[in-house]
């Protein structure tokens, strides 16, 4: 399988689980793919929630960790919700892969119509 088709089925996996959330069992699925391709990032973002007293109600949230930042992850702000989002968009996934994008979006599109056929 080559580092594309990997990048797609990643991000796939991230877009199903927390951007649609239309996986049943997703988050086992991810795991299950994890352990399968272990060289390869998780299909749950690495990052961590922020907790205190002197941070801003906006400031208290899952953050990524420094194995997940990527280049275009420079201009994002602080608000939480964009950061687990923004992790699984095809822009953030084939930065991670080292793929480009265009290559990314159409293994996808292939592998969803694959895996729609499955479930016929």
């Amino acid at each position: 399988m080559s580092q594309v088709e990997l990048a797609a089925e990643l991000y796939i996996l991230r877009d199903s689980m927390y951007v649609h959330n239309n996986i049943r069992g997703g988050w086992w699925r991810g795991r299950a793919w994890h352990k399968e391709h272990s060289n390869l990032p998780s299909p749950h973002p690495h990052g961590g929630r922020r907790y205190g007293e002197r941070l801003p109600p906006h400031d208290r949230g899952w953050y990524p960790l420094d194995d997940e930042v990527q280049p275009c992850c420079q201009g994002m702000r602080s608000r939480y919700e964009r950061w687990l989002y923004h992790c699984c968009t095809a822009t953030h996934v084939a930065n991670l892969m080292g793929v480009d994008r265009v290559e990314l979006l159409r293994a996808a599109k292939v592998l969803r119509g694959l895996i729609a056929l499955e479930s016929l």
